[in-house]
């Protein structure tokens, strides 16, 4: 095997010196213990704790963190049918989602409430969604992320079945939606509400853009309810936080009506992240100099010997 000139090794550590400028360092991270009712994991250089069962809940990130950050989604609404006449059928809208910078709350014990799905129902029957939220009463700091309201589904939602003979349905708003839906083929399926997507870049319900320490969350939450006909192929997709309940509807009738919206979830991201100023980051700075004038070094003594064995 070939090995290295000492060129290429000269601007690999050029390379590795300059990346130790390019991006800030993170320390190891303590995690704590995992509270009752909470999933505590650890990925790269940040701490995960997710709450996604209805609750109330206490957390204390610990003070070596230096970044928090929540992402909090309200629970869906219930679908609500008309069981009289038959004649209208609303899918559930979704819960709020809200991304919130809470690093002034480290330390501090911060108050986990997760609310449940809204139960579907028939008339006015159809319960609303629960509110979650992350409250840290020492700094006034909170996320509350509202649940879906059984009536936020509207007439200007409406969509036309083949199969439907009268009155009106209408899929679920979504978190980042209202009152413009979309429809695929006249039928409802596909066409709810749109839901938030860290992965994707999404905005929150408030327009809030998304936490770097949120980038790689790769899951939707908040997805308006849908509906599709008794001929329709596709299936109605299994429910994730925040979403609407939704149903089939065939020829004034309605059937496989999701009974329970999706509930609630709160996500807690923590790290520490070096400063650009202090010891650590002199430490850095140093050894990236190093690296940066022996790789320089390496590249002028190959020039020097090209040279010299001409």
């Amino acid at each position: 095997m070939r090995k290295p000139g000492l060129a290429t090794v000269g601007f690999g550590l050029i390379g590795i010196g300059s990346s130790l400028f390019a991006a800030p360092a993170s320390a190891a991270i303590d995690c704590g213990t995992a509270p009752s009712g909470g999933t505590l994991t650890q990925s790269g250089d940040y701490c995960q704790l997710r709450f996604a069962t209805g609750g109330d809940f206490h957390f204390t990130v610990p003070s070596s963190a230096n970044q928090l950050f929540a992402l909090v989604v309200g629970s869906g609404a219930g679908a609500l049918t008309n069981q009289n006449s038959n004649s209208e059928g609303y899918a559930g809208s979704a819960g709020k989602v809200h991304y919130k910078d809470m690093t002034d709350s480290i330390g501090q014990q911060l108050d986990i409430h997760i609310g449940s799905g809204g139960t579907s129902g028939t008339d006015s029957t159809a319960a609303n969604g629960g509110d979650s939220s992350v409250v840290s009463q020492a700094t006034a700091n909170y996320a509350i992320s509202f649940g879906a309201a059984g009536t936020q589904t509207s007439y200007s939602n409406s969509c036309s079945l083949t199969t439907w003979t009268a009155g009106v349905l209408s899929v679920g708003e979504g978190a980042r939606t209202t009152n413009s839906l979309t429809t695929s083929g006249g039928a409802c399926v596909a066409g709810e509400g749109l839901g938030v997507n860290p992965n994707n870049g999404d905005l929150d319900s408030d327009g809030n853009p998304v936490p770097a320490i949120f980038n790689d969350l790769n899951q939707t939450f908040g997805a308006g309810g849908r509906i599709k006909r008794n001929n329709d192929d596709v299936m109605l997709p299994t429910l994730n936080y925040g979403d609407g309940a939704g149903f089939q509807a065939g020829n004034n009738n309605f059937s496989d009506i999701q009974t329970t919206a999706g509930g609630g979830v709160a996500f807690l991201r923590w790290r520490k992240v070096l400063a650009n100023t202090g010891t650590n980051a002199g430490d850095l700075s140093t050894l990236a100099i190093s690296l940066m004038a022996l790789g320089a070094g390496l590249t002028v003594a190959s020039r020097i010997r090209r040279r010299a064995s001409k």
